[in-house]
């Protein structure tokens, strides 16, 4: 029984010293007319304590009625400086990003905007068009057990950068 108390005591006392990191991510419903280019900010809100980042990686779903997607971004956000930030419609309505940067973690302690999607509008949006992201991994799913690398080996690496680039252009299997 004491041998019981003492390991009870020591798991309340682990799951009580562990970091609770707290963040949302926000994206903005849009609206506009048909043709014009829209950039939607992907933000980092509500953070709790600092966090660095140097991977991430999420999917962002969206009105394939309403939207076309061009392109992610990353001028003037938080992953301005990765060497790799690619984003690719995997299928009609959803939209994969991942980006890593291999020189050092990047520290958040505010909101923040963290990449840019840019898409054109193909009928008018006069009720705002809403999006979704989920599938969030990496360095800012503080739960996940990967630490900025695709392969998990707990490095970064070229390899790492061929296995995203690969998994992009489709000639992985989805996970």
């Amino acid at each position: 029984m004491k041998k019981y108390i003492i390991i009870c005591t020591l798991l309340i006392s682990i799951v009580c010293a562990a970091q609770a990191f707290g963040f949302r991510l926000d994206v903005e419903p849009v609206s506009g007319m048909t043709g014009e280019s829209v950039t939607i900010p992907v933000k980092l809100i509500d953070i709790d304590q600092a966090m660095d980042i140097d991977a991430i990686g999420f999917t962002l779903i969206f009105d394939d009625s309403q939207l076309t997607y061009v392109e992610a971004q990353n001028d003037n956000t938080l992953t301005k400086d990765f060497q790799l930030l690619a984003g690719k419609e995997i299928e009609s309505g959803q939209i994969k990003v991942l980006g890593a940067n291999f020189d050092h973690a990047v520290r958040v302690t505010e909101d923040s905007i963290l990449v840019n999607i840019v898409f054109t509008i193909k009928n008018n949006i006069s009720t705002p068009c809403s999006f979704s992201v989920f599938d969030l991994l990496d360095d800012i799913d503080p739960k996940s057990q990967i630490q900025g690398d695709f392969n998990h080996d707990r490095h970064l690496s070229l390899i790492d950068v061929i296995i995203a680039l690969q998994w992009l252009a489709g000639l992985l299997p989805q996970q």
